[in-house]
């Protein structure tokens, strides 16, 4: 039986949060957790484990940073060494994709240790596609990805969420009317610029519907120069307690990653996505599958309008929020870190 969980991650929230969870539940088992990072991260509580600092860069992009890039890797892997040769036979590795999966991963190879791989969306990325075929497994968020990936050992799980509170009074936090429906809309880290214009927009058509919305740091001045708050809006660059959010909101208005798309469902939220038409695609395959079962409405950006998004809405609200919230709970596995960590010990007997 491994007695060392090694987890490498970074790039982004997306792929750090799951992985924390993931670190969590493999610790309450038993498991001495180790993290490998590519950048430290002030606003993570990571005290309870020990870090290590990884260097790691993209190699795909733009081709004059290829040799320094690559350079760096090559550092990542070296450093990753002495860590997998020593617990080669006691440990494994998971990893959850990207670039600053790269050196740890090819050091476990180099070194002969078993490890695993996380796949957050439908898409898998470069990193993923790579190392699929050697890995003892794919953790996946979506059945669907499985097809991206043959001759690997896929096991879909679910995405690990963060452990958010629910509010059953969240109202009285916020002063919202009782009887006023709320709409949450939300842009990504970025903040979505034109998503979060369009809900300002619907606020002064739909007068009996509450927004809040993420605009994102980057566009903070700009939203103080239109208002950031309103008769029945309120603009914040980013929430401080997403579960507050998720309880309050009868709408979720969200771009598509994954794990925003899951902490919506493990509230039970009617959902309508607006996927960011870059990053390869990843996000619109991600609503197109839940699209398919039900479990969300998909609008394109390039549809999106405020009239576009006041009829959505509209349909969600009232005529198919039941529905959808059953798809979800059909659709979303339950307690995906515990899966993952009992598929690795188990493999190990």
């Amino acid at each position: 039986m491994p007695e060392t969980l090694i987890i490498s991650t970074g790039a982004t929230g997306g792929h750090i949060f799951p992985a924390i969870v993931v670190a969590n539940f493999a610790k309450k088992t038993g498991l001495q957790v180790k993290i490998l990072m590519s950048s430290p991260r002030i606003d993570l509580d990571l005290d309870n484990f020990e870090v290590h600092m990884i260097p790691s860069a993209p190699v795909t992009g733009k081709r004059a940073n290829l040799a320094i890039n690559l350079l760096k890797n090559f550092a990542g892997t070296i450093k990753s060494m002495p860590m997998t040769m020593r617990l080669k036979n006691s440990g494994v590795l998971l990893a959850t994709g990207a670039f600053p999966s790269v050196p740890p991963v090819i050091s476990a190879i180099l070194s002969g240790m078993n490890f695993y791989l996380m796949e957050q969306n439908v898409v898998p990325g470069a990193a993923v596609k790579t190392f699929a075929g050697k890995a003892k497994a794919v953790f996946v968020s979506f059945p669907e990805t499985e097809s991206y990936l043959e001759g690997a050992r896929v096991i879909f799980t679910g995405n690990p969420v963060r452990d958010l509170r629910f509010y059953p009074d969240a109202r009285k936090y916020v002063g919202v009317p009782e009887g006023m429906k709320i709409v949450l809309v939300l842009g990504g880290s970025q903040g979505a610029l034109k998503l979060a214009e369009t809900g300002i927009q619907l606020s002064k058509i739909m007068k009996d519907v509450f927004f809040f919305i993420q605009c994102g740091k980057v566009n903070l001045e700009y939203f103080k120069s239109v208002g950031l708050t309103g008769e029945n809006y309120k603009v914040e660059p980013f929430f401080r307690d997403m579960g507050l959010m998720y309880s309050l909101a009868d709408v979720v208005v969200s771009r598509a990653g994954a794990g925003t798309i899951f902490e919506v469902m493990k509230f039970g939220k009617p959902l309508v996505l607006v996927p960011l038409q870059l990053a390869h695609g990843h996000q619109i395959e991600n609503a197109r599958s839940l699209e398919r079962r039900g479990a969300a409405k998909v609008l394109l950006e390039d549809d999106l309008t405020p009239h576009t998004l006041k009829n959505m809405i509209t349909e969600v609200l009232y005529k198919e929020s039941e529905k959808m919230i059953q798809a979800q709970r059909e659709f979303a596995p339950e307690k995906p870190e515990e899966k993952i960590v009992k598929t690795i010990l188990e493999d190990a007997q």
